[in-house]
């Protein structure tokens, strides 16, 4: 079983779309069992994949039920055919829990419990505040995707994630990482300079750089979102691209 989260320190990079389209990569695609960890209290993502605004009010049985030691919650079955455990408004009351924060940091217990759940790959999205919804996940992933958009903030913001991801990593032995360009200006001169510095500094672990398009925001935009392949508003070339991103995220 693989775990998957999407982290960055910077908001405003597209976690949430790229999160949403690796589940439906992996369920409608590769047909692997998927769930879906929604971390962030906006639940951008639970609101996709139900289809209902409400999902951000239901403080019940959400995604942070998870770290506790019980029986964990019962996921919400998508019309997506990918399981749902629920972000929502007050999710952050798990930040400043002693208790939790030394079973992430200290122990692979959570990690271990999660990896036993019945899925094939679990993709988390997550809040771009540092804080134990960011971190926890460094200390579960299998492999981490650090998103960035070519501004100066973006590229300190995944520098810091990085950095504690070689945190995360004396207790995750193992753990992978790759990172994507998203939300590129052709045109723009500063992304121009930004892009080759990311070429440069992150070589070997940049698998794709993903346009500023339309059809991107607008293919999860609708009443019945979509993966951006899926998306009759997509051209062919912006459908490849997407849908070759995501293969690459999940081999």
């Amino acid at each position: 079983m693989k775990i998957i989260p999407v982290v960055t320190q910077k908001g405003g990079v597209g976690k949430t779309t790229l999160s949403f389209n690796l589940a439906k990569a992996a369920a409608d695609v590769l047909k692997l069992r998927t769930a879906v960890i929604d971390l962030d209290g906006q639940a951008n993502v639970s609101m996709s994949l139900m289809g209902d605004e409400s999902i951000k009010h239901c403080y019940t049985n959400g995604a942070d039920e998870l770290f506790g030691t019980g029986a964990f919650p019962e996921p919400h079955k998508t019309t997506h055919g990918i399981d749902l455990f629920h972000g929502h408004a007050q999710i952050d009351r798990i930040d400043h829990d002693d208790e939790i924060n030394d079973r992430v940091v200290l122990t692979t217990e959570l990690r271990d419990r999660l990896r036993k759940l019945p899925y094939d790959v679990i993709i988390v999205d997550t809040p771009p505040a540092i804080g134990l919804r960011h971190m926890a996940p460094l200390y579960w992933a299998s492999k981490v995707v650090i998103p960035m958009i070519p501004d100066s903030d973006s590229l300190i913001g995944a520098a810091d994630t990085v950095a504690a991801l070689k945190i995360a990593a004396n207790v995750n032995k193992g753990v992978k990482w790759v990172t994507v360009l998203n939300k590129i200006k052709k045109s723009s001169k500063s992304h121009k300079e930004a892009i080759t510095f990311v070429r440069d500094e992150y070589r070997k672990e940049l698998i794709a750089e993903l346009g500023d398009r339309v059809p991107v925001a607008d293919s999860r935009d609708n009443d019945m979102p979509q993966a951006v392949w899926q998306y009759r508003g997509s051209p062919g070339a912006l459908r490849a691209e997407w849908l070759d991103f995501c293969k690459k995220v999940l081999a």
